[in-house]
This record gives C-alpha cells, structure tokens and sequence, in this order.
C-alpha cells in the first residue's frame, strides 16, 4: 500500500513563483499541493481548510510579514510545519523565523531536491536549513563567538553571493552603469535595481561607491 503523500501549502504572493513551485512539486509522488494562497488571511482559510502536513511559506509577501502569518498559523495549528523561502539569508531574519515557530529556510534559487530535503527533515521533526544559509548562520556565529572575529572565516554575506548577483556585482565593479548592465545580464532595468539594492542590503553598502569598494576588498569582483 502506497502511503499518504505529504499535503503542501504553497503562500507567496507572486504567481509566477507559485506556479513554479506547483512545478517544482508536480513528479513529487510523495508530496501534493493541496492550496495555495496569496496573503496571510488566505493562508489561515486554506490551512483550517486543508490541515496541509507543511506550508511552504514567503518570507515577504506584499503587506505582511511571512514570519508574522507562521506564528499565528502555528498559534492554531501546532502539528503543521512550515518552511520559509526567502531570497534573503540575513542572519536576522532568519533568527526571527525559527523563534517564530519555522523549521526550515531555503533560499528561492535553491533546487527542486532541497526542497524534498527541507520536507523530509520538517516530517521528521529537524530544523533544517538550505547549506547557504547554515554556511552564513554558522560564519556569523563563529565571527563573533566570545566576542572575537577570525579573519579566517568568510564574510557572512559572501556565502550567499553567488549567480546572477555575482555577475552584477562584477559589472558594478567594472563601472556599468544599469542600463548596461540589464542589457549584458538580458534582464529588465527594475530587476537591476531589485539586484543591486539586495546586494546593498546583504553588504551593509549605503551606496554604489561603498558596494564597489566591498566588492575590491572581498575579491567578490573576480570570478
């Protein structure tokens, strides 16, 4: 006898993102997607609605907080797991995550089979995070364990660089304007300033001088 396949919440308020993880989960035999919602207040309907074994959930949805609409759905629904999905792996948000009830984080760009990873710990009752954001959250901790930086230990923000934002970094380094930029990464000009303002934010940069500057320092121009 096959067994009861694990029933998903999907809650982003992006449909494109929605319809990609309904893609991502389609030749899953072991899983289904059983709703999915748009808000906070949809996510509490479809959960009452459907009892899902674990919600996949935004951790930015349009006017509310994804971590805010995990506490109270595991206010009423303590059996349900849920697992966050950010594009964003700053130590920070992903602290107020678990405190918030969330026993996983994996980051938007990760592959279909770290989701089944991510699913599988939850179902087993493990906390579990993508190997980016362990690499970051053990980075900072080890950075300020008893107060003390080792130089031998990667910037935080640096393990989650990587693809489209490593290139644009380059490219902000090299003096390209965004224009130029979105023309050689054949990407809009707004998907520019969404990369290059989440890079100012992961770095702490203020600025495009101050962003150049890390980039230089870290090394993060090259390659």
């Amino acid at each position: 006898m096959n067994e009861v396949p694990i029933k998903i919440l999907l809650v982003d308020d992006h449909q494109m993102v929605l319809g990609g993880l309904r893609m991502v989960f389609r030749d899953q035999q072991e899983v289904t997607v059983v709703g999915a919602a748009s808000n906070g207040a949809e996510a509490l309907e479809s959960v009452k609605e459907f009892e899902p074994d674990v919600v996949i959930m935004d951790i930015h949805l349009c006017l509310e907080s994804g971590i805010e609409v995990t506490r109270q759905i595991l206010q009423h629904n303590k059996h349900t797991k849920v697992i966050v999905l950010s594009a964003d792996g700053d130590v920070n948000l992903v602290r107020e995550a678990i405190q918030a009830g969330a026993l996983g984080y994996i980051l938007k760009d990760d592959g279909p089979e770290e989701f089944k990873r991510a699913i599988k710990a939850v179902m087993d009752h493990r906390l579990y995070l993508c190997p980016d954001v362990a690499a970051l959250v053990m980075a900072d901790y080890l950075r300020t364990w008893n107060g003390k930086v080792d130089p031998g230990i990667p910037s935080a923000a640096k393990c989650l660089i990587r693809g489209r934002e490593r290139a644009l970094l380059k490219l902000v380094a090299e003096g390209k304007r965004n224009k130029d930029i979105a023309t050689i990464l054949r990407i809009s000009l707004k998907s520019v300033e969404t990369y290059r303002a989440r890079l100012m934010k992961k770095l702490g940069c203020s600025n495009s001088n101050e962003l150049i500057r890390y980039a230089v320092r870290e090394n993060l121009a090259n390659g």
